[in-house]
């Protein structure tokens, strides 16, 4: 079983150049805001998910590779090496998860992670995968979704894509899976690619925009055909804007596995709040991991 990981530095001047050569849009700062718990990730991976074999990090470019990654043990993938030419630069989240499965050197089992999302407590590979089938929590409801606009409508339209690809539909009023880790069959993806690629490919934007797709349609998919069970493994998702002690005591006292702390928000303190988590994850995760350099 494998480990992939996105992520974005938006400090990265070469980054930066790219975006607002190709995007034309004003930068949404709390879309790729770098709360500099990465490190933290890689560490929580090391012990409590010991048993992945690789771990995969994705990014647009070298330069977005962290100077403290160390790369005998950590594979860096850049969007060329998975990615179709036509389409690139990409600076959408979504848009680049459809072609996740795409890797090389993925196995066929793997995990995805976004990079706020932390293994807090000690899982086991079954958490993630039971015979023979990836496990996804995607009972969430469209009654469930508080605001109307590019999000729901690109749920709505992964959801509309996974039943076209599988010939089945969702249960009655399900949309998608909470915001959580992706547990992924690759050879059960690149099925589903194949069966609906020209949709999938119309649906790539630079940006979020409301035709998009995203990594939801895999695990849809693979629900529908009888290769995913509607199970997760046990994560608390919280939001950037969420009470600093709850925050805390999520990394400090986990009641869930895995926890995602979601950059929804502009907190007034947020310089404040990031040193306060970077601390408390620093007390849980004090050691380097194999995945840094000496």
């Amino acid at each position: 079983m494998d480990a992939v990981i996105t992520y974005v530095n938006v400090e990265d001047r070469c980054w930066r150049e790219q975006f607002f050569a190709s995007a034309n849009i004003p930068l949404p700062i709390v879309r790729y805001r770098d709360w500099g718990l990465l490190r933290y990730l890689f560490r929580g991976i090391e012990k409590n998910c010991p048993f992945f074999e690789k771990v995969f990090l994705v990014v647009s470019n070298e330069s977005q590779v962290p100077n403290w990654v160390d790369r005998t043990t950590v594979q860096i993938v850049l969007h060329k090496d998975f990615i179709p030419e036509e389409f690139l630069p990409l600076f959408n989240s979504s848009s680049i998860e459809v072609f996740l499965p795409k890797i090389l050197g993925l196995g066929e089992e793997f995990v995805y992670f976004n990079d706020d999302m932390f293994p807090v407590g000690r899982t086991c590979s079954e958490d993630f995968f039971c015979n023979g089938k990836a496990l996804n929590e995607i009972s969430r409801k469209i009654s469930g979704f508080k605001h109307e606009g590019v999000w729901k409508s690109t749920v709505l339209s992964t959801l509309r894509l996974s039943e076209k690809a599988a010939g089945v539909k969702m249960d009655e009023g399900v949309a998608c899976q909470k915001h959580s880790v992706g547990c992924l069959l690759r050879s059960v993806c690149e099925e589903a690619y194949k069966r609906v690629e020209a949709d999938l490919h119309s649906s790539i934007s630079k940006v979020r925009e409301e035709r998009n797709v995203n990594f939801y349609f895999y695990t849809n998919y693979q629900y529908l055909v009888g290769k995913g069970e509607n199970r997760g493994c046990g994560l608390c998702y919280l939001t950037s804007s969420s009470d600093t002690q709850v925050l805390i005591d999520s990394i400090k006292d986990p009641k869930e596995k895995i926890v995602c702390i979601n950059d929804t928000s502009t907190p007034r303190d947020f310089e404040e709040k990031k040193e306060v988590l970077k601390r408390a994850f620093e007390e849980v995760f004090p050691c380097r991991s194999k995945y840094e350099k000496l």
